[in-house]
C-alpha cells in the first residue's frame, strides 16, 4: 500500500509541478453560465429594443460574460493539491500513467523530454475537461 501512496504522490506532484511551469488555469465559470448571461442579455435587448435590440443586447451580453468569466480562474496545480478527492486523485493518477513511465514518474519536470511534458500537460487538460468540465488554459 506504501508503494502505491509513494507512486501517487509522485505522480501528482509531477503534475502540480508541470501546472506550475506552464501556469495552467482552468474555468470555474463554465461556459454554460457564460452562454445563459449571453442569452438572458440577448433576450432582454430583443424584447426592450426589437431586432435592434437584439443586436445591442447580443453585444452587451457577450461582453458581460467574458468579464464575468475573465476573473474566474483558479490555478490547476492548486485545484490538484487543494480541491480534488481522493478519487478524482486516483483517476488523475491513473490517467498520467498511461502517459508517464514508470521509470519516469520519480523525476523532476525539469528532467523530462520536452514530449513528454506536453503529453503529460494534455493529459490533464482531458482529464480535468472530461472529469471536472474544466476548461483548462
Amino acid at each position: 500500500m506504501t508503494a502505491w501512496r509513494d507512486s501517487v504522490t509522485d505522480v501528482l506532484a509531477l503534475a502540480v509541478e508541470l501546472s506550475e511551469q506552464e501556469d495552467l488555469r482552468a474555468a470555474v465559470i463554465g461556459s454554460v453560465e457564460g452562454g445563459i448571461i449571453a442569452g438572458v442579455l440577448t433576450a432582454c435587448g430583443g424584447l426592450l429594443g426589437g431586432p435592434l435590440g437584439l443586436a445591442v443586447g447580443g453585444a452587451v451580453g457577450g461582453v458581460v460574460a467574458a468579464a464575468v468569466s475573465r476573473k474566474k480562474f483558479k490555478s490547476v496545480a492548486s485545484i490538484i493539491m487543494n480541491d480534488l478527492s481522493s478519487t478524482q486523485k486516483k483517476k488523475l493518477v491513473a490517467t498520467l500513467t498511461n502517459v508517464i513511465p514508470s521509470q519516469l514518474a520519480l523525476m523532476s519536470a525539469s528532467q523530462l523530454p520536452p514530449e513528454l511534458k506536453q503529453q503529460i500537460i494534455d493529459a490533464v487538460k482531458q482529464f480535468f475537461g472530461s472529469h471536472l468540465n474544466m476548461h483548462v488554459e
